[in-house]
């Protein structure tokens, strides 16, 4: 197509229905919008820290100052079409509204450019367990509150680090239990996300063992600034909104050599890349075996088939 030709059809497209153009703006907004995933951490059982679930002093001092309770998402760039004419602006904002969309400026290494933030979608998005949150979260359908379980029977899209899904897969058996919606897990290789703290300080009077579903026998006067380690492995005030990652099937990464497992050391955060002799294949043959040697779910089996309903792929974590 000459500059000619496309200056001519862009002419031309004003001359369609508005209702059409509209429609077309609408189309291009909407592929904007990919599945992203949650990074795991203390805020993500927010919605479930009321007064009926936790003791008074705790809601209304250690947790006042944290207003946004909503698990919230990156969803990616601005689209260009929002800076298009007024038209266009006018459908994003259209578009953005109804599906509860805001612009805010990027933190960690893109700050200040502008991104959209979403509420987390359990329909399409994952949520991401890192190794360093695995306590918390098998904890968390054992809490003595109703809460507990039905934040875990929402989760219908799981990703874990490979290190968990090949050496904690009797703990995954059992989490199963209390995932009775869940519909993939996938198993991450390489690289894997890593939560981000916030860039300023936590609330005056905010406690990491709340905020974890801390153990009885742990110090809960422990505040969060006053022990790095403690802060980081168990409850840093980790930023409200995380960095975007996207996951891509293994095969699609070119990646055929042996597979890389991501070590994260649960003192310091410091992540290592080991690699192994034998490929994701093979590995991945070994973690579904391990699952099916623990007692599952029967809603995770086929009934005629025996065989696993459960989807189980291997992926890799890009930052976007």
């Amino acid at each position: 197509m000459t500059k000619t030709t496309s200056a001519m059809g862009f002419a031309l497209f004003q001359r369609l229905p508005p209702e059409l153009r509209r429609e077309i703006w609408a189309e291009g907004l909407r592929a904007a919008d990919q599945p992203t995933i949650y990074l795991y951490s203390w805020r993500w059982a927010l919605p479930a820290l009321v007064p009926e679930t936790m003791d008074e002093e705790a809601v209304t001092t250690r947790y006042a100052a944290i207003e946004q309770r909503e698990r919230l998402v990156e969803a990616g760039s601005v689209p260009p079409i929002a800076y298009v004419n007024t038209e266009a602006r006018a459908v994003a904002k259209a578009w953005m509204k109804s599906n509860h969309m805001e612009i805010r400026s990027s933190g960690g290494a893109k700050k200040g450019k502008p991104t959209l933030v979403r509420p987390w979608d359990p329909s399409r998005d994952h949520l991401y367990v890192g190794r360093d949150q695995w306590e918390d979260f098998c904890l968390l359908p054992f809490e003595d509150t109703e809460a507990g379980e039905a934040l875990a029977a929402s989760i219908r899209h799981l990703a874990l680090p490979a290190w968990t899904a090949y050496y904690s897969y009797e703990q995954i058996g059992m989490l199963l239990d209390f995932l009775p919606r869940l519909e993939s897990l996938s198993v991450i290789w390489d690289k894997v996300p890593q939560l981000r703290a916030a860039e300023g300080p936590a609330p005056p009077g905010f406690r990491a063992g709340d905020a974890n579903w801390a153990d009885e026998d742990e110090d809960e006067e422990m505040a969060f600034a006053g022990d790095d380690t403690y802060g980081r492995n168990r409850g840093d005030f980790w930023a409200e909104v995380q960095p975007r990652w996207r996951l891509l099937p293994v095969s699609d990464t070119g990646w055929k050599q042996g597979a890389r497992m991501a070590i994260v050391d649960p003192m310091d955060g410091k992540v290592s890349i080991v690699r192994e002799s034998e490929t994701v294949e093979d590995m991945m043959d070994e973690v579904l075996a391990a699952l099916g040697s623990v007692e599952l779910p029967e809603y995770l089996w086929d009934p005629e088939t025996g065989d696993l309903t459960l989807a189980v792929r291997p992926v890799t974590a890009v930052r976007c």
